[in-house]
């Protein structure tokens, strides 16, 4: 794609790598976090990629909600879990930015096993991936998925000491 298009939408090829059940052989493995630009030659451009990590969820974590901490992405994404959506952000909220993403994976699509994360990435320059932090110091362990262990399904963790607690008093 051009440099500073406009994100066209998941291409359809985008859409399978997303829903899962396909064959990963032949696909590149890189290290995240990262700008794409940093994978090789072919990723030298702006435009669209798949990420995608099979992860092993223990039998505890089953009825739990999860929480996937992606860190920052450059710039609009589309996430799901073993082929359903969790989450996505509106090009216009996201462009220029690298806000943190945070998203919730309901407790009925926890299975203990396998499960697969995908994530479509749509840059309009080449700095475009999952950036972590955005740091030159950005480490894989700044990608996370964990239990979420407390008692309110949409417990937040983007407030600066915790989640605000009056948000769970009936009045």
């Amino acid at each position: 794609a051009p440099e500073g298009a406009a994100d066209p939408g998941v291409t359809d090829e985008a859409r399978k790598a997303l829903a899962g059940g396909i064959e990963e052989a032949g696909w590149q493995q890189v290290q995240v976090p990262g700008p794409w630009s940093s994978y090789g030659e072919g990723w030298k451009s702006a435009g669209e990629a798949v990420f995608r990590r099979t992860v092993e969820v223990p039998a505890g974590w089953v009825g739990c909600t999860l929480q996937l901490d992606l860190g920052g992405i450059q710039a609009t994404d589309t996430v799901t879990f073993d082929g359903h959506p969790i989450g996505a952000t509106d090009p216009g909220a996201a462009a220029g930015s690298l806000p943190k993403r945070l998203y919730t994976v309901p407790a009925g699509l926890v299975k203990a096993g396998q499960s697969v994360l995908a994530v479509r990435v749509w840059s309009p320059t080449p700095a475009g991936g999952l950036r972590g932090t955005g740091a030159a110091t950005a480490q894989p362990e700044d990608l996370s998925l964990s239990a979420n262990p407390f008692y309110h399904p949409d417990y937040r963790r983007d407030y600066e000491l915790g989640d605000d607690p009056y948000r769970y008093y009936r009045w």
